[in-house]
């Protein structure tokens, strides 16, 4: 009789532990699925609707560059990092820190993805830090749409990188007047920021050396407006607007080539 009430106990053990096990696999099904419906998790190239071939020019380019110079630092993403470049903060102090600029105006999460996959992080030489700016141009996609998307792109860098250093400038504001696009940059920085600074979120692997850096403090002014003196078109960066946006940024790179 003992035995008989020992197998009944196992068996129910049996059946609660195949079900914990049935709703963990259930849950992968539906993370993987969402993943699936989620454009910015799926590498991709843009289409070229103009037919000059630009975009392609320009991966060729950093592909080439990637191979052939000795970078400590690398900047990708989208036009605001590529007109980076450009800016007095860039020239006196940024590119001291021997740095590659890997931006292309207009690129979205996917696309920022896409390269990294396919050779324009093929370097010769250790890469100490990765500075990802991207996600603004992803109009069409939810907050965490492109939070998953920068997750992965986390994980993309890793993948070819190591341990490397990896800073996460968060989205700027954009629009002179509150706009829902405002709203959507918001939501992304807040899950990056619950992802990266919250201890409890820590996920082995993904999290680590990952440096989420606040810029998009002190832009909107008292009225909600943007200024045309730090967003010229209420999107880019004037001059004096990057030297006040990307100083934090700097900040983190100094101390990061420091340790």
């Amino acid at each position: 009789m003992a035995e008989s009430t020992h197998s009944i106990a196992n068996h129910r053990c049996d059946n609660s532990n195949s079900r914990v096990n049935d709703a963990a696999a259930a849950a992968d099904d539906n993370r993987l699925a969402e993943e699936m419906n989620n454009p910015c998790v799926i590498p991709a190239r843009p289409e070229d609707v103009v037919g000059d071939k630009r975009w392609e020019s320009m991966h060729k380019r950093y592909v080439t560059e990637a191979r052939t110079s000795e970078p400590e630092v690398v900047f990708i993403g989208d036009s605001i990092v590529q007109q980076l470049q450009f800016s007095t903060i860039w020239t006196e102090k940024i590119n001291s820190l021997h740095c590659l600029n890997f931006g292309i105006g207009g690129d979205r999460v996917e696309y920022v993805l896409w390269r990294i996959l396919n050779g324009e992080f093929e370097f010769n030489v250790p890469i100490k830090a990765v500075v990802v700016f991207v996600g603004t141009n992803n109009t069409d996609c939810t907050p965490h749409e492109v939070f998953e998307g920068l997750l992965e792109i986390v994980r993309a860098v890793k993948s070819k990188l190591g341990g490397v250093a990896i800073v996460l400038p968060t989205l700027l504001p954009r629009g002179q007047n509150p706009n829902p696009y405002r709203e959507r940059n918001d939501h992304v920085n807040t899950f990056l920021l619950d992802k990266f600074e919250n201890p409890a979120n820590a996920e082995p692997g993904l999290t680590e050396n990952v440096h989420v850096v606040r810029i998009h403090g002190g832009i909107v002014q008292g009225d909600q407006t943007i200024s045309h003196h730090v967003m010229h078109d209420y999107l880019h960066l004037t001059d004096s607007g990057y030297a006040k946006i990307f100083e934090p940024v700097h900040s983190k790179l100094m101390q990061i080539l420091k340790n």
